[in-house]
C-alpha cells in the first residue's frame, strides 16, 4: 500500500529474526523509506537514501500482548538513546533502534540471556495460538461430533467440512511453528553453549515468512468462498451467510489487531479482546452448525409417495425413490392418511444425509408416526462410522438377519429404555427408523417385518 510519501508494508517476521528484521530496515531506508511504526502493517516515510543502523532487543520489562511502555522499558529506551541510539518503535517485547553515527556502541546483550528472553517472549506471545485456542477448537469439535453423534454425518454438511479443513490448517500450521522454533532454539543453545554468535535467521528466510503468512490465508479465504458459493448454488442461505460472516469476522480481527497495536492498549485489555474475539468466534461456528444439524436452512419438501418395490418385490433405493414412506412398506391404508410428513438433510460430495418425518392421521390425541433418518455414501468408513455410531447409541444390538452389517440386512437396535430402532443397511444406503413415542412400536415393528420380507426375496 503506497501513497506518495508513506508506504505500509506487511512485515511477518518472529523474535528469532531480529538480525534478519534489522538487516531489512537498513535495506529499505538505503532506498529511501524510513522505518515510522511496526505492527501488523509497518509504516514507512519517504525520505533521502541513506546508510544507517538498526538495532532490534528484546526487553524482559516489556509486555509480550501490548505495545504500552513501561517504567523499566522507558529507562532502557534512555540508556540508549543516551549512547546515540533513537528509539524508534516496539510491537510487543522488541524494541527497534536506529541511529546514522557510525561511532555509536553496539547495543550488546548477553547472549545466554537473550536466548533465554527470547525463549520467554515466544512462548508469552504465542500463548493463547499454541495452547488456548487448540484448547477450545478441540473442544468445540467433540462437542459437534457428539452433537451430531459421528464424523460421517458431519461429512455431509459443507460448513462442518469447512470447519474441519480450517482446523486442520490451523493446527497444520501451528505445528509446522512449534517444530520450527525448536529446531532453531536447539541450534542456538548449542552454538550459545560454544561461546558462538546466536544464529539468527537471514534476510532471505525473512522474505519466505510472507509466504508462510500469504499461503494459510489464501487457503482460508478459498475455503470460506468454497463453502459460501457451495452455498449459493444449493440454496442454503445460512451456509452462504456463515462463510461471509466468518470472512467479514476474520478481516474485522486483523483489522482491530492493527488498531489494538497502534493505541497501545495495556496487556490486561488485550487478554480481555483476545477472549471475548476467540468465544465469539468459536460460537459463531458452533451455533452456525447448530442451524445447519436442525435444518433452519433447508427447505421442507414433501415427502415422495413413488413406489421404492420393483415387480419382483425388490427394493429400490436410489436418488428418485427416496425417502421411504409408511405407504411404501403397506403398513397403513386408507382410513390412516399420511400427514405432516416432510424432508430436512443436508448433502456433499462425500455423504447425504436426510431426515424424514411423518404422522397417521389417526382419530387418537396422540397419533402415530415414526421419523426416519436416511444416510447414503460411497465411502465404506463413512458408512461404518456411522453404523458404529448408531451401536454405540444402542445398549443392546439383535440381528434380524446376519451377524454381520453388511448390505441388504435389517437389525433392530435396542437403546436402554427399552425402546427399538430399526435399521436396514442397504449397499449405499443406511436407513434408520426411530420410536416417534411409544404408540409407533407397531409401526417399526410392522416395518421391521416389511423389510425383513423384501430382504428375503432380493
Amino acid at each position: 500500500m503506497k501513497q506518495k510519501n508513506t508506504l505500509k508494508k506487511f512485515i511477518s517476521f518472529r523474535y528469532t529474526d531480529l538480525t534478519a528484521v534489522c538487516e531489512y530496515l537498513e535495506e529499505m531506508e538505503a532506498q529511501g523509506w524510513q522505518l515510522v511504526s511496526m505492527g501488523m502493517l509497518s509504516e514507512f516515510r519517504k525520505c533521502e537514501p541513506r546508510k544507517v543502523r538498526y538495532a532490534a532487543e528484546l526487553l524482559e520489562s516489556a509486555s509480550a500482548i501490548s505495545n504500552s511502555i513501561s517504567d523499566k522499558s522507558q529507562d532502557y529506551i534512555d540508556m540508549c538513546e543516551q549512547a546515540g541510539w533513537e528509539f524508534i518503535c516496539n510491537i510487543g517485547k522488541m524494541f527497534i533502534f536506529r541511529t546514522e553515527s557510525e561511532t555509536a556502541p553496539e547495543i550488546v546483550t548477553d547472549s545466554a540471556e537473550k536466548l533465554a528472553d527470547i525463549k520467554k517472549a515466544l512462548l508469552k506471545t504465542n500463548f493463547i495460538t499454541w495452547l488456548i485456542l487448540p484448547v477450545i477448537m478441540i473442544f468445540n469439535f467433540v462437542m459437534q461430533v457428539r452433537a451430531n453423534g459421528s464424523i460421517a454425518v458431519l461429512a455431509s454438511q459443507y460448513i462442518a467440512l469447512a470447519t474441519m479443513l480450517l482446523y486442520l490448517l490451523f493446527f497444520l500450521t501451528v505445528i509446522l511453528q512449534i517444530a520450527g522454533f525448536i529446531r532453531w532454539y536447539v541450534k542456538a543453545k548449542s552454538a550459545v553453549a560454544s561461546g558462538l554468535q546466536i544464529p539468527y535467521v537471514g534476510l532471505k528466510q525473512l522474505r519466505r515468512r510472507k509466504l508462510e503468512t500469504y499461503i494459510p490465508l489464501a487457503i482460508i479465504g478459498i475455503i470460506l468462498l468454497a463453502a459460501s458459493i457451495s452455498g449459493i448454488i444449493q440454496g442454503d442461505i445460512i451456509m452462504g451467510a456463515m462463510a461471509l460472516i466468518i470472512t467479514i469476522f476474520l478481516i474485522a480481527i486483523i483489522a482491530l489487531s492493527h488498531l489494538i497495536q497502534k493505541l497501545r492498549v495495556p496487556a490486561i485489555g488485550v487478554i480481555i479482546i483476545s477472549v471475548v474475539i476467540s468465544i465469539a468466534m468459536m460460537s459463531l461456528i458452533t451455533y452456525g452448525l447448530v442451524f445447519t444439524i436442525l435444518g433452519v436452512d433447508r427447505e421442507q419438501d414433501k415427502i415422495k409417495t413413488d413406489p421404492i418395490f420393483n415387480k419382483a418385490g425388490t427394493l429400490m433405493l436410489n436418488e428418485d425413490s427416496m425417502p421411504i414412506s409408511l405407504n411404501d412398506l403397506d403398513i397403513v391404508d386408507d382410513r390412516q392418511e399420511e400427514v405432516n410428513n416432510y424432508v430436512y438433510g443436508s448433502k456433499t460430495i462425500l455423504a447425504a444425509k436426510y431426515s424424514y418425518n411423518s404422522e397417521l392421521a389417526v382419530m387418537s390425541d396422540n397419533p402415530q408416526g415414526i421419523y426416519y433418518d436416511v444416510y447414503y455414501s460411497n465411502y465404506e468408513f463413512l458408512k461404518k462410522m456411522y453404523i458404529d455410531s448408531l451401536i454405540r447409541e444402542a445398549q443392546i444390538v439383535d440381528d434380524l438377519k446376519q451377524e454381520q452389517f453388511g448390505a441388504n440386512e435389517a437389525h433392530k437396535l435396542s437403546n436402554a429404555d427399552g425402546l427399538s430402532d430399526l435399521m436396514i443397511v442397504y449397499d449405499d444406503y443406511i436407513v434408520v427408523y426411530h420410536y416417534y413415542h411409544d404408540e409407533s412400536k407397531p409401526l417399526i415393528n410392522s416395518a421391521a417385518k416389511a423389510f425383513q420380507n423384501v430382504l428375503d426375496l432380493s
